[in-house]
């Protein structure tokens, strides 16, 4: 534009990274002090702190939430650098200091509420910071929070699961050899070609399990392109790491590997309903109760033989489209004869049936699940 082009040729134009900065800080002061007012206005507000690893400082991220009338606002105060020390001293002083760079005069304010991470050092009742809190805001209730409660759960119980725990390393493994720029530029060429949408396949972290999830989606609508990006890479064999690329295809050409990919992604995408709820700024204990109540209600109706028929006729629509052969060893199992039915329903001639086996396993009882 003209105009522009005339305004940018002038010889102060306030493009100096000294006057962007200062431009920024100006911004950032005025969005302080509009939630600052907006609190002393309130005259309570919860607390919610969490710590972050900054290149090489230990960051303490603050943050608030308090209600203007009927509306709920979660806000960002600021970063302090903890890097000296993180033990719950030094962190309630670091919070302390914070309200006091943000001109909160806490003599007139109340904490109502606090929300951290279960570490000792937080949510210790005699020594952590929850408990210092406490003593000078009684009514300060703490919190653990139920998007971080939820994470724990799910991180430990696929630790729990041995196919669970192959996915996650071949997943990593993938991850990591996509990571590189000429490997992942070719990717998208093929993707490109393939008429597929542009994917990535993300790190595999403990702290933020949705990554997963966005994992397992990445992994299955891209599944061809990375098929054949292995495949062109082998047939080459012009990179010293041929041997990892065989390892890999090899990993996602394997039955187990499909139908886990494929189970946890229709899984995780129910939990992260959850976990979006429980991570949302309006969100409140009856928001949660109700939806927690609904992932339960939805996981129990999965577990029926309806159910198990759709979710196999999707493994082997998507193992069609992708050449994946869908075998596994025969397994014997012993029927006790006190149970007729399920030997009835799943006699010798379906047992080697590859859907038979899979309800005998997850789908039957303590006492009918007893493989030799």
């Amino acid at each position: 534009m003209p105009e522009f082009q005339s305004f940018y040729q002038k010889k102060i134009n306030l493009t100096s990274w000294k006057i962007q900065e200062e431009l920024i800080k100006i911004s950032a002061d005025l969005v302080t002090e509009t939630i600052v007012g907006q609190i002393l206005d309130t005259g309570h507000f919860a607390l919610m702190v969490d710590e972050a690893r900054s290149h090489k400082q230990e960051q303490l991220s603050v943050c608030v939430r308090y209600a203007v009338g009927l509306d709920i606002y979660e806000r960002f105060l600021q970063f302090v650098d903890v890097s000296c020390g993180q033990n719950a001293n030094q962190i309630v002083s670091a919070i302390y200091s914070s309200f006091k760079n943000c001109n909160l005069n806490m003599d007139t304010l109340n904490i109502v509420a606090q929300s951290y991470d279960g570490a000792s050092v937080m949510s210790g009742h005699i020594g952590g910071v929850q408990a210092k809190i406490k003593e000078d805001y009684p009514y300060a209730i703490y919190t653990h929070c139920m998007a971080h409660r939820l994470n724990l759960v799910v991180v430990d119980l696929c630790k729990e699961i041995k196919n669970a725990r192959c996915v996650f390393n071949t997943l990593e493994m993938v991850y990591v050899h996509f990571a590189r720029p000429s490997n992942n530029t070719k990717l998208i060429k093929i993707q490109l070609d393939l008429g597929l949408k542009k994917g990535s396949i993300l790190r595999v972290c403990d702290t933020r399990w949705v990554c997963r999830f966005k994992n397992y989606e990445a992994l299955i609508s891209n599944y061809t392109a990375i098929l054949e990006y292995l495949s062109n890479e082998i047939e080459e064999q012009s990179d010293k790491d041929v041997v990892e690329v065989i390892g890999i295809l090899s990993e996602l050409q394997k039955c187990t590997f499909f139908i886990g990919v494929v189970l946890l992604k229709d899984v995780l995408s129910i939990i992260n309903i959850l976990s979006t709820t429980l991570q949302s700024k309006t969100g409140t204990l009856g928001k949660a109760k109700n939806i927690i109540n609904g992932v339960i209600l939805s996981f129990e109706k999965l577990r029926c033989d309806e159910e198990f028929l759709i979710f196999w006729q999707k493994i082997e629509s998507l193992a069609a489209q992708n050449d994946i052969t869908l075998d596994i060893p025969d397994i014997k199992w012993y029927v006790p004869k006190t149970n007729r039915l399920h030997y009835d329903l799943y006699g010798p001639e379906m047992i080697t049936n590859l859907q038979a086996v899979v309800k005998c396993r997850y789908f039957g009882t303590a006492r009918n699940r007893m493989p030799l």
